[in-house]
């Protein structure tokens, strides 16, 4: 799967100390999910803190 992340999500990324790979983790294996209309809430328990990706699937 591609992931395209937008200049926001980078710099959050940036300013939390999240890897590429812990949000794909996250996409591939969450512990839950939560949909919305367009967009896809993933979430996945880290230690005591739950990381939060939200993204939208790009048609193929």
């Amino acid at each position: 799967m591609k992931i395209i992340y937008s200049p926001h999500a980078e710099k959050r990324m940036m300013q939390r100390s999240i890897s590429k790979e812990e949000v794909s983790d996250t996409i591939e294996f969450p512990n839950y999910t939560i949909k919305r209309k367009r967009e896809i809430g993933a979430y996945k328990k880290r230690g005591n803190r739950t990381l939060k990706v939200v993204y939208f699937r790009g048609e193929n």
